[in-house]
């Protein structure tokens, strides 16, 4: 795996990649900073069972293109969970892993 995420890196980015868990909740999730030449990283969260670091991290460098193609001052980022969207314990799920960025 980590060769994987070197495997991500190149001259613009990712500058950052997290990745957390939650045993409680099976939560398992990342948040990749693509760059933040611009401004501070903005994206959103995907959550699907069968999500990636690379799907993210590539969302992640979609943003950065997006925010700089509109002249926005935002840097690109994305966050993914690896959990059903349609669970019931989605609000959980979600918590958890705003709790455990938090730290």
């Amino acid at each position: 795996m980590v060769d994987d995420v070197f495997n991500l890196m190149d001259e613009w980015g990712p500058e950052k990649i997290v990745a957390v868990s939650d045993t409680k909740t099976g939560m398992k999730g990342v948040l990749v900073i693509d760059n933040t030449a611009r401004g501070i990283g903005k994206g959103g969260t995907r959550m699907l069972p069968t999500v990636s670091v690379r799907e993210i991290a590539r969302l992640a460098r979609v943003m950065t293109w997006k925010w700089a193609g509109v002249d926005l001052f935002y840097g690109g980022a994305k966050a993914g969970i690896q959990a059903d969207p349609q669970s019931p314990y989605k609000e959980e799920i979600l918590r958890a892993f705003v709790r455990r960025l938090s730290n």
